[in-house]
């Protein structure tokens, strides 16, 4: 022994006899190399014989050990212990007694969905021919131990269960919807286990620890067989339609075109660089938006950089992919790619964390498909491009005496891996504090799933609104347009008045 010692917080709670829940701190022999499940063992045989905890294998086979620590889940037989440690049980469960939850209703809905191989028809011959190329999707999903710390963390599964019992089920369900041999009806049952109500955030990604890809692997496989059986909400079909029609997700009138009241090449006074700017639907197309693309070309042009606004840009194609409309979203890509490289500049910078991952993710595979070569172009989120394109001189920006918060939207920090950039950004902006909020990373629903049910998608908010009351800060940070729109009516909803929610964009070119 090191002699070195860990403060472990635990959660207890006793139905039978506490009125509520409580937090007990130990002190436990720390050696390096140990587990949670290790400092847990220790409490229980050395302090309190009445601690109830659940765990298995010890391998991170069973999934039946996941417990939040420092308040993210994670498989405690898997985790290696810190000095300092906060232990408690998943999020969206009922507690039965300390950290241990009654999996029962999780459990039994999938059940119901029928979760075993299907079949009708007996194989063509004996022994089978099966290509283990069919089973490519099915291997990667097969590896959910069905631990339930996707469930803990779903935004719309906190919200409300019912409709979306969380990715768990649709992992579950995918095991055999991919598997070739399955004749059951995967695509009907996907649908109405909230199939759409998925807001692909990735944060069942980040604490899944086999890294299993719900929206990706998953929801969106799924929403295309949805989509080839005409089994989707209405309000996706109208969505898709309007988009293809017009090129544009909002239903806002042609005039309010920000991209045609801008000059398709933005000159820069001696300049030094060019850059296409990729504005986005929102940004484009909604008047209170329109000033997070101004500033941002004014901070570029003021950096001596040219900026190129193609005029056939149109929807990056992000909710048809959302949507499972994978084959429809390829002109979208043809045009955008074109229209791109058609000005000759190599570098192309987004505001919208949405249009900066499909174009980094997505358009190099659809092009490569349907073109058989990868667009001849780089993208950058804004922030990305400032801090390692732009020679900006942080000591000559204007001092703003400022009190900020900072919201992480999910494209930009789970989808791009931003997290510290705009953060580093606000940090050198003279008179500026940035105050970090609890769970800067909670999705608002801002996304498709706001089309989908808009109630749903507030009820979701209501949480970063209540988050952001609390600080008692008068302006939010937040690089996504969507993500502005959404916060600032779950403020207006939840009463929280003197809050501005900007982008970073608008937050700087304030500083020039």
């Amino acid at each position: 022994m090191s002699g070195e010692k860990a403060k472990i917080t635990v959660f207890r709670y006793n139905p039978e006899e506490d009125e509520s829940p409580y937090y007990k701190v130990y002190e436990v022999p720390f050696e390096s190399g140990m587990t949670v499940l290790d400092t847990l063992n220790y409490i229980y045989e050395n302090y309190d014989g009445s601690l109830a905890y659940v765990y298995g294998c010890r391998y991170g086979f069973c999934g039946s050990c996941a417990l939040k620590i420092n308040g993210k889940p994670t498989l405690i037989c898997r985790e290696l212990a810190t000095k300092e440690m906060k232990i408690e049980p998943l999020d969206n469960f009922p507690v039965v007694r300390d950290l241990v939850i009654n999996r029962e209703g999780l459990e039994g809905r999938i059940r119901g969905i029928r979760p075993f191989l299907e079949r009708v028809t007996l194989p063509d011959k004996e022994p089978e021919v099966l290509k283990p190329a069919d089973f490519k999707t099915f291997r990667l999903v097969s590896r959910c131990v069905g631990c339930f710390a996707c469930v803990s963390s779903c935004p719309v599964t906190s919200a409300d269960s019912y409709k979306f019992p969380g990715p768990s089920l649709l992992t579950e369900l995918a095991r055999y919807s991919f598997d070739p041999r399955d004749e059951g009806d995967r695509t009907t049952t996907a649908y109405f286990e909230g199939l759409f109500y998925c807001a692909g955030c990735r944060k069942c990604e980040e604490v899944c620890p086999y890294e299993i890809s719900v929206p990706e692997l998953i929801v969106e496989p799924l929403r295309e067989q949805a989509v080839s059986r005409n089994i989707e909400p209405s309000v996706v079909k109208k969505l898709v339609r309007h988009l293809l029609s017009t090129g544009n997700t909002l239903y806002n009138p042609k005039e309010n075109s920000l991209i045609k009241k801008l000059s398709p090449l933005e000159e820069a006074k001696d300049e030094t660089a060019k850059v296409v700017f990729f504005v986005g639907c929102y940004v484009d197309q909604d008047f209170r938006l329109h000033q997070v693309g101004k500033s941002a070309i004014n901070i570029l042009k003021k950096n001596k950089i040219s900026v190129d606004i193609p005029k056939d840009q149109v929807c990056c194609g992000r909710p048809l992919l959302e949507s499972g409309e994978n084959k429809k979203v390829e002109e979208l890509v043809r045009k955008n790619v074109l229209a791109i490289e058609s000005t000759g500049i190599r570098e192309v910078v987004t505001v919208c964390p949405g249009c900066g991952l499909t174009l980094k993710e997505d358009y190099p595979l659809i092009f490569s498909r349907i073109e058989g070569r990868k667009p001849n172009f780089e993208v950058y989120d804004f922030s990305e491009y400032l801090l390692n394109k732009v020679k900006l001189d942080w000591k000559k920006l204007r001092k703003l005496d400022l009190e900020v918060t900072y919201h992480d939207p999910c494209h930009l920090n789970r989808g791009q891996g931003i997290h510290e950039q705009p953060r580093q950004i606000i940090n050198s902006i003279p008179g500026v504090k940035l105050v970090e909020m609890e769970e800067p990373d909670r999705c608002c629903a801002g996304g498709v799933i706001k089309a989908i049910d808009s109630q749903l998608a507030q009820i979701i908010a209501k949480r970063k609104a209540e988050i952001i009351k609390n600080l008692n800060v008068k302006t939010v940070i937040a690089p996504c347009p969507t993500c502005i729109l959404q916060i600032n009516q779950s403020l207006k909803l939840s009463k929280v008045r003197g809050v501005k929610v900007m982008h970073l964009t608008e937050l700087l070119d304030k500083a020039l």
